[in-house]
């Protein structure tokens, strides 16, 4: 579930500097899990490192909410390649 929720912050991370009609697709990412994910909330939050013409470099890290207290449970570098959408029964 951590990468999962690493995953969609970065993705929505680079929905913020697509053109409105592009989408991005997963090229590559690396987890890194530095702490247990217990506690009661998962907070996850993405940035754009770098916005080319065909990939977008992005970084998300995942929090976890234990006895109050926010600990980093996992860092990912996340590629994605930019794609026109293509709108069903339509061809590129």
């Amino acid at each position: 579930i951590v990468a999962t929720v690493a995953d969609s912050a970065s993705g929505y991370a680079t929905y913020t500097v697509l053109e409105a009609d592009e989408e991005c697709l997963s090229a590559e990412f690396k987890i890194n899990f530095l702490y247990p994910a217990k506690g009661s909330k998962l907070i996850s939050r993405g940035r754009v490192l770098k916005a080319g013409r065909t990939l977008v470099i992005t970084e998300a890290t995942v929090s976890v909410l234990a006895d109050g207290k926010e600990i980093d449970c996992a860092l990912m570098m996340h590629t994605l390649a930019r794609a026109k959408h293509v709108k069903s029964g339509e061809s590129n």
